[in-house]
């Protein structure tokens, strides 16, 4: 007989001890991601990719709409919406996540939306309510995560937007154009064993892309067409689920935090700067600054419409 995880549905218990655990470290850049200025973190940079995005399908309807992020966590997403007067709500089941988001906004001396402790997959919150529910990082906690999908779309009015951020388990042996990259700059051949050893092992790779990730939080590896499937059994239109966010940096063993390593850093950083403010110049038709190919993706992004 098989045991109980209590992980499958996003364990109050386990993401509240995460979120105090990141309250409590000394490491700054993981207790709040928002950034006013110039990114000086790669996830700094993508976190307000994400926020762009969001605003580029909303379009002209964004400075009156309605916006809910599900599974808000640090609220980072919400803090770039909030400071651009936008009109925002945020939903989670942890208090340890509101008290970090409360301290983040605080900070940046935003002010603090609605905070709404609430399950995700069942809200209570009144049908039609939200012209837009966006999630990042939040439908791969859960081993079935149609629930939680069925309940951001019931929030949402007609014409309103979908917009979850995915981020499943990959395998190393996805991630092998960004470690060559950072291995490169760094000029580590300490890297390239690692990482050689790492894809010459299938089992280990399966293994990765099935573990529990942190304090055994779960994450799964649905592919992207479950996704799509999911989303337009509930009746969405114009759904897609696309290669999302190449701006990655590896993270292994041999990455210690020297000079050469910062410095390897900073290298990444500037050019996926540079790239990203290209894509803004040349976006032309493209509406997503995040979206790539299926050999650079770190996530992806599951979009659709209420009709």
């Amino acid at each position: 007989m098989t045991a109980h995880n209590p992980y499958s549905h996003g364990g109050y218990e386990q993401y509240n001890a995460h979120w105090k655990d990141i309250q409590s470290a000394q490491n700054v850049s993981n207790r709040v991601i928002f950034t006013r200025g110039h990114p000086l973190l790669v996830k700094q940079l993508y976190q307000r990719a994400y926020f762009q995005d969001i605003c580029s399908l909303m379009g002209e309807r964004r400075s009156s709409a309605q916006f809910l992020e599900f599974g808000s966590g640090r609220g980072t997403t919400s803090m770039y919406l909030a400071s651009e007067g936008y009109d925002v709500s945020l939903v989670d089941r942890s208090l340890e996540a509101f008290r970090l988001a409360r301290i983040n906004f605080d900070n940046e001396e935003i002010d603090c939306p609605e905070m709404i402790l609430t399950d995700v997959e069942r809200s209570g919150i009144k049908s039609e309510s939200y012209d837009c529910v966006f999630s990042i990082g939040l439908l791969e906690h859960f081993e079935d995560p149609r629930s939680t999908l069925r309940e951001s779309y019931r929030l949402l009015k007609p014409g309103g937007l979908i917009f979850h951020v995915i981020v499943p388990a990959f395998p190393l042996s996805k991630m092998w154009f960004h470690n060559v990259l950072f291995a490169l700059l760094l000029f580590a051949p300490g890297n390239f064993v690692f990482l050689m050893r790492r894809l010459s092992s299938r089992r280990v790779a399966r293994k990765e892309a099935t573990e529990k990730s942190g304090k055994n939080l779960l994450r799964t590896n649905h592919k992207r067409d479950q996704y799509l499937e999911w989303l337009q059994e509930l009746g969405a239109a114009e759904v897609r689920c696309i290669p999302y966010n190449p701006y990655y940096v590896p993270n292994n063993p041999y990455y210690v935090p020297t000079a050469r390593s910062r410095i390897a850093y900073k290298a990444i950083l500037f050019l996926y700067a540079w790239h990203l403010e290209l894509r803004k110049r040349m976006k032309g038709k493209r509406t997503l600054l995040l979206e790539t190919m299926p050999m650079l993706e770190t996530c992806y992004l599951l979009a659709g419409v209420k009709p």
